[in-house]
């Protein structure tokens, strides 16, 4: 059986794709972040209490 092509789909040059400058940019910014997610999941799961338990009781309300 044949498929039809799809001859609608856009071209390069008509897509908004990030240029490479945009994509360093990025990467960088996140590269932060990846950095700090290992030590942070980590001492989420060697945490010898529920992390829901670390942030403590919920403030009073009213009088």
């Amino acid at each position: 059986m044949h498929t039809p092509v799809d001859d609608t789909t856009p071209t390069t040059a008509d897509t908004a794709a990030p240029t490479d400058a945009e994509r360093r940019a990025a990467l960088q910014r996140l590269g932060a972040l990846a950095a700090l997610t290992p030590p942070v999941v980590l001492t989420l799961l060697l945490s010898p209490r529920p992390s829901a338990a670390s942030v403590g009781a919920p403030p009073v309300l009213g009088p």
